[in-house]
């Protein structure tokens, strides 16, 4: 499943743990803060290791980036079409994206791509 505003969804859980609080339900409200605070975490640790595989081996492998993303291959083969849909350059072959456009150009767009997810 892809969210496709993280910033929205956490103002509307800030505004529901209000709301539970003034209801009593404090409890409820801090287990959904530490929610989207371990899912911020969890992004920028993926982010760091979608990094460090893109400026080492130089390719996108679909298996490995479907693994740090914990989503299907299928998605993840995807994720390479909508990187090639926004102007990433490169070539599909056996299940590896091999990119002829600069890393920390992939990388931004790729990072766009899973903050939107």
């Amino acid at each position: 499943m892809r969210i496709r505003n993280l910033g929205k969804i956490v103002r509307l859980a800030i505004e529901l743990e209000e709301v539970l609080k003034e209801s009593g339900l404090k409890e409820s409200g801090d287990s959904i803060e530490n929610y989207f605070r371990s899912s911020i975490v969890d992004k920028e640790q993926i982010k760091g290791r979608i990094s460090e595989l893109i400026m080492v081996q130089k390719v996108l492998p679909i298996t490995t980036l479907a693994e740090i993303l914990n989503i299907a291959v299928g998605e993840a083969e995807n994720l390479i079409y909508e990187l090639a849909a926004e102007g990433i350059d490169g070539d599909l072959e056996e299940g590896v994206f091999k990119f002829t456009s600069s890393p920390e150009i992939v990388l931004s767009k790729l990072f766009e791509l899973v903050n939107e997810m």
